[in-house]
């Protein structure tokens, strides 16, 4: 438990207390309050972790301090924008886009010769237009959506490389040494890569959810350092909605309304 205290609205780190086999319950929690404020400034501020978890402890703490202090509760306002990113890229139509743009990932850096090919065509791209990205592709853990921008992102500025690859003799050898019946699974892999990357409908998916996701991703990491002002939160958290309720061009018309009504709702709700 990291403990800061303020004084005339700034904060400062004052302690860190670990609680060992000792229950991590809102009265354990609120000794140690007590412990370190004393007979201090009787008006408290707790900014507290959003998890339901931590649901149980955070009702215990702040009813013991309750009977000593002034206190208000806010929830960390990073982990909020992580919490959002989950929320949308499991709304259905976005998540499509997600498991995609992971396959297509997957498959590149799976094979070594065909990851070898992508990163070959992205130098030869370089070359010829010194602005061309040189990012490479990004896997996202299953449990860490707030990366999966950085996922989506890496296939859409890679598209044009990914699109050439299926025409490369390295593609095509591989492709063809997957036609054996005991290897029709790794050839249906290869004729889904096909698909996707040959798509001009998926490519429009990837922009959309870029557009989509960016501010959230783009707001949740400029928020997670120590040296943002506190006054900034609101007007990063206004932009951001200000964002979902007015979405771009390139949003609205790859996402049906139904979808846009849930992103809508997910920013209110967070």
């Amino acid at each position: 438990m990291n403990i800061s205290l303020a004084k005339v609205g700034v904060a400062a780190y004052a302690s860190t207390a670990w609680f060992g086999k000792r229950s991590h319950s809102g009265e354990v929690y609120a000794e140690e309050v007590k412990r370190l404020v004393g007979k201090g400034d009787k008006q408290i501020a707790a900014c507290a972790d959003n998890t339901s978890s931590n649901t149980s402890m955070q009702k215990g703490l702040f009813g013991k301090l309750a009977e000593l202090f002034s206190w208000f509760y806010i929830g960390c306002c990073v982990h909020a924008m992580d919490l959002l990113s989950e929320d949308i890229a499991k709304i259905p139509e976005i998540a499509s886009v997600i498991s995609d743009c992971k396959f297509i990932v997957l498959f590149v850096i799976r094979y070594s010769v065909l990851h070898e090919t992508f990163m070959d065509s992205q130098a030869a791209r370089r070359k010829h237009d010194p602005t061309a990205s040189m990012l490479g592709l990004k896997n996202f853990p299953d449990t860490r959506f707030a990366y999966a921008f950085f996922m989506i992102f890496s296939v859409f500025v890679n598209w044009s490389v990914l699109t050439a690859l299926p025409n490369t003799p390295e593609f095509k050898l591989m492709k063809r040494a997957a036609r054996d019946t005991e290897k029709s699974k790794r050839r249906a892999h290869f004729l889904k890569f096909e698909n996707l990357v040959g798509s001009a409908v998926n490519m429009r998916g990837c922009e959309a959810a870029v557009a989509l996701m960016r501010p959230i991703s783009q707001a949740l990491h400029y928020l997670e350092g120590d040296n943002v002002e506190s006054s900034h939160v609101a007007a990063v958290f206004v932009v951001a909605d200000q964002n979902a309720k007015s979405p771009a061009p390139e949003i609205t018309d790859y996402f049906d309304s139904a979808t846009m009504d849930l992103v809508k709702g997910c920013f209110e709700d967070r």
